[in-house]
């Protein structure tokens, strides 16, 4: 039995299908004005009481993983390194998501039911790639360190979470462009500044707003407690991507592209 089907098996109890009037119903997390729900407040009152009964102090930060260099033909499973990323970001860069194999990468639909384990980010600067002028798609490259300064301009920072999708019970792992001022980003961000006690008291649904060019989501208690991966999330990146994404030598063809003609 491969690991996402022991998964799904552990989230069996997460398996009756969603019913339309759950994809109507549920309560707007952010209204209009931008107010957090009062009756938000409230649960996560409750979950934080709950809480302080039973744990006393603060939990402790989460660590970052060791990151290991990586070197072509070395064998054994890559994986995306933690970064600590300075926000001081272009302007104009869009939310893009892709599709791929293992773990997909994909943004959740807009009818879409999903858990968010918030201690399972991992913030990371990625090149991002259109194969085509007009094309819809992003495709997203990881370049090691030891190969960034030639194309430093060319890196942008992200947020990566995985996710659990209620309905067809799978993982799938959400890749955000960090852009600040940008209204699409700034809407998704005051979401993920909910405690840690929302995400795992609720699931959400994120609905695209384009007339007010932001995003909105809604909440509704989380029918079962959700069995993560106990793969960390850069290996879990790492897999999705496949080794063709991962740029760990300069003879890789995409670098060379980027970093091919004289400066004039």
């Amino acid at each position: 039995m491969t690991n996402e089907e022991t998964l799904a098996s552990k989230n069996e109890a997460c398996s009756n299908p969603v019913r339309n009037d759950d994809q109507q119903n549920g309560q707007e997390l952010v209204d209009n004005d931008g107010r957090v729900n009062s009756s938000l407040n409230h649960s996560i009152a409750q979950a934080n009481e709950e809480k302080t009964s039973k744990v006393s102090g603060v939990a402790p930060p989460i660590e970052p993983e060791v990151s290991e260099v990586i070197q072509v033909g070395a064998g054994g499973k890559l994986e995306v390194p933690r970064e600590d990323i300075d926000l001081d970001l272009d302007d104009g860069a869009e939310l893009d998501l892709a599709n791929l194999q293992a773990i997909k990468i994909r943004k959740p639909g807009r009818r879409e039911w999903i858990a968010i384990n918030l201690g399972l980010e991992l913030p990371v600067r990625m090149l991002l790639h259109k194969p085509r002028p007009d094309a819809i798609d992003t495709e997203y490259f990881y370049v090691d360190k030891a190969l960034r300064g030639l194309i430093h301009d060319e890196l942008k920072e992200v947020r990566v979470f995985p996710y659990y999708s209620l309905k067809p019970k799978s993982f799938a792992l959400w890749i955000i462009n960090v852009t600040l001022e940008n209204s699409w980003y700034e809407s998704l961000a005051q979401l993920l500044k909910q405690p840690p006690e929302f995400f795992r008291n609720h699931a959400i649904r994120v609905i695209s707003d384009k007339p007010n060019g932001r995003y909105r989501a809604r909440f509704k208690p989380m029918p079962c407690e959700i069995i993560w991966p106990t793969e960390n999330t850069g290996k879990l990146l790492a897999e999705a991507l496949g080794s063709g994404h991962m740029i760990s030598s300069a003879d890789h063809p995409f670098y060379r592209e980027l970093i091919e003609g004289t400066e004039l």
